[in-house]
């Protein structure tokens, strides 16, 4: 793959090691749903990790998440944790790194691990929304609720009723001081569904059911 033609289209960046920034692209055609080889991948990914520990931390996070997707649609789930974790590393106050990794754990099955990161990228918003006036946090508050929310579906997972649903009242409430309301209404519902059904609450989780269904339409 043509590193230079990348850098000219502005689907890579350059000033970090242009060598790293190969051995993405060189995997980024691997990757290629149309020419997909399991074996070719493997061997690719190889050189692509014997790469990046000599190049590291030079390491573009722009250009190496760009390999989330494709490693996703190819349901490489181990690999794609591995390049979640690297960009947080890379980017340790991004709250948006953050909250990927933690669905890279999820994805795997690691829900205590997809808490930590989903409660760090929650810190990380809700600290700069302290810093800002509130004319110009509206943005930053729907990437919280986001957070909080993702939060809660984690700590469901692990059972954890009572953390879940303090999350979802959290997000409640940002929720309702956004203007128009936010979009993230109607997965509250839908969280609070889930929560309810968990603590056997049926009448109540049936409310927010139809709460949800009443929101899509």
């Amino acid at each position: 793959m043509d590193l230079q033609k990348l850098y000219n289209e502005g689907k890579f960046k350059p000033g970090f090691s242009k060598v790293a920034d190969q051995a993405i692209a060189n995997l980024l055609e691997k990757l290629d749903k149309n020419n997909f080889s399991n074996s070719d991948f493997k061997g690719k990914w190889g050189e692509f990790l014997k790469i990046l520990i000599t190049e590291w931390p030079n390491i573009s996070p722009y250009n190496i998440v760009q390999l989330e997707t494709p490693l996703l649609n190819q349901q490489l789930m181990q690999e794609n944790l591995i390049i979640a974790r690297f960009a947080a590393e890379l980017l340790p106050n991004s709250a948006e790194c953050h909250c990927f990794l933690g669905h890279a754990y999820r994805n795997v099955g690691d829900h205590a691990s997809a808490v930590k990161c989903y409660a760090f990228a929650y810190e990380i918003t809700k600290t700069k929304i302290a810093k800002l006036s509130k004319l110009s946090t509206s943005d930053l508050h729907d990437f919280a609720c986001s957070y909080l929310l993702y939060l809660a579906d984690a700590e469901l997972s692990l059972k954890n009723s009572a953390n879940a649903l303090t999350h979802a009242f959290v997000a409640n409430t940002m929720i309702k001081e956004l203007s128009p309301p936010s979009i993230h209404l109607k997965r509250l519902y839908d969280t609070l569904y889930h929560i309810y059904q968990d603590m056997g609450l049926v009448k109540l989780a049936e409310d927010y059911k139809l709460l949800n269904e009443k929101t899509t339409r």
